[in-house]
């Protein structure tokens, strides 16, 4: 039998830690037991997985000696035999067949698309703004995406290549007092209380966030109920696929059973029935209230409408960036994407970071994130379609703690975030797929690596074509600041 410490190693948690000052930390023994626990123990998988990544010209080693077949995504076909697959020219998502199995080979050029590319050589500035607080006449007290498409064509006109925004993801229409950007429902569907809607301006210096909320929604349904784009929304649904249709389930589902019984604000308080998406039960509430369920993806619609006007604005502007999306670590636990992808999500962990200069006691954001079991088990589904949401309607994403990519320090829920311990994340092929949808969306990444940032990690990205951030006031050497011509 496997000692805790080997089970620990096999499960990818770290039993130790190098802290802010170069100390080696040492994990107790109660942590790992308490994490491997909520990790629970994994199985092999059988033959292929479900997607397999490689770089661009990169050979990839075959199981035993076979045939294989590689049908390019954009027409042709490689067949050959032996044990290794020889490295492939075209990026892509391609379907590899092999000793009987099929599987997604996604091959990734060697770097993002970059500052460098959107510039054409030229250094670029850009402005950020908190999405919430860009508020205007008539917009009902809370920033919409009208105001941002305002600030990005004046933006643009005045030489700005690019807009960084606040997290614009989905939040919880059932729970108007639930607004934190950085603790969305969803990071695959965006925050409606952004659509553009002319109405009265009733709050004063500070954002009613209840109030606001609850009066914008009210003047969306009644705009859903009397006239909408019926075809628009078909199209859309019918696009959007698998992931908008959840989200719209859940949104629906809490709005119901949330009526008189708060504890459902968590959908693991639901009923049984109720808790995975693919329940009977689930299926017979869609048909019995599918125009609720049609208004929630409406909302999303109407949403995805706005907030592509205000990219195409600031690019017709002269934009050469546009909007910078801003893609949270994680989401809440009771949140859609928890409850849409379940088998992809850590449960009974919070993520966090561990204690360094401005945080001695660490912190835990009362928040989950995608688990790397689950991510490799579901062929990075759910962190695809993350990917391409957040750059659907932008020119770059600017990843919350970027470290994540590599390495997550979870804590178990109810400890403190000292009693954590950092996992491994499948960095390889999560930067795989960071370059490929860049690439495919010419959008640039930009990367939050502030903080306790993993060994050699900083070198990484910068060979993956992700920009890092740098705080001016950090940016000095002895009494004087770095001059700008120095700066990375």
């Amino acid at each position: 039998m496997l000692t805790l410490h080997e089970r620990a190693r096999a499960a990818g948690i770290a039993l130790q830690w190098r802290d802010v000052f170069g100390q080696e930390q040492i994990v107790s023994d109660d942590s790992l037991r308490a994490v491997l626990d909520a990790l629970g123990e994994d199985e092999p998988l059988p033959g292929l997985p479900p997607l397999l990544t490689v770089w661009v010209g990169e050979e990839t080693a075959l199981p035993r000696p076979g045939a294989y077949c590689v049908r390019l995504e954009g027409g042709g076909v490689l067949e050959g035999t032996g044990v290794v697959l020889p490295g492939i020219a075209e990026p892509g998502y391609h379907r590899l067949e092999y000793g009987g199995a099929e599987t997604v080979l996604a091959v990734a050029r060697s770097r993002a698309y970059t500052l460098e590319d959107a510039g054409g050589g030229e250094k670029l500035w850009g402005l950020t703004v908190q999405l919430y607080g860009l508020r205007r006449a008539q917009g009902g007290g809370i920033g919409d995406f009208r105001a941002l498409e305002e600030f990005a064509r004046a933006a643009a006109r005045h030489g700005a290549a690019a807009i960084g925004i606040s997290p614009a993801h989905a939040l919880f229409a059932a729970d108007v007092n639930r607004y934190g950007p950085y603790a969305p429902s969803s990071r695959a569907a965006l925050n409606v209380l952004h659509i553009a809607r002319d109405m009265p301006d009733e709050e004063g210096a500070l954002i009613d966030w209840p109030g606001a909320a609850a009066r914008k929604l009210a003047a969306l349904r009644e705009d859903f109920a009397h006239s909408h784009d019926h075809a628009g929304l078909a199209a859309f649904r019918a696009e959007s696929g698998v992931g908008l249709e959840r989200h719209a389930v859940f949104e629906a589902l809490a709005e119901v059973l949330t009526r008189n019984n708060p504890a459902a604000l968590n959908w693991r308080n639901w009923p049984e029935a109720y808790r995975h998406p693919e329940n009977p039960a689930v299926v017979r509430f869609v048909e019995e209230n599918e125009n609720l369920v049609a208004f929630h993806a409406w909302l999303q619609f109407r949403a995805g409408q706005d907030l592509g006007a205000a990219q195409a604005a600031a690019k017709a502007a002269g934009a050469k960036i546009g909007l910078i999306a801003d893609l949270a670590v994680g989401t809440d636990h009771a949140g859609s994407q928890s409850w849409s992808r379940q088998a992809e999500m850590l449960a009974g962990l919070e993520i966090g970071a561990p204690p360094d200069l401005l945080n001695r006691e660490g912190q835990a954001w009362g928040i989950t994130s995608f688990s790397p079991r689950g991510l490799r088990r579901s062929g990075f589904a759910g962190f695809i379609e993350m990917l391409r949401h957040a750059l659907r309607h932008a020119g770059g994403v600017r990843i919350d703690h970027v470290m994540g990519l590599s390495r997550l320090w979870v804590v178990p829920r109810g400890r403190a975030s000292a009693e954590g311990a950092y996992i491994d994340m499948p960095v390889d092929e999560l930067l795989r797929l960071v370059t490929l949808e860049s690439w495919r969306h010419k959008a640039v990444i930009l990367g939050e690596d502030l903080g306790t940032v993993p060994p050699d990690f900083g070198a990484r990205l910068t060979a993956a074509g992700i920009a890092g951030l740098r705080v001016m006031w950090f940016e000095r050497g002895g009494a004087g600041f770095t001059p700008p011509a120095a700066w990375t």
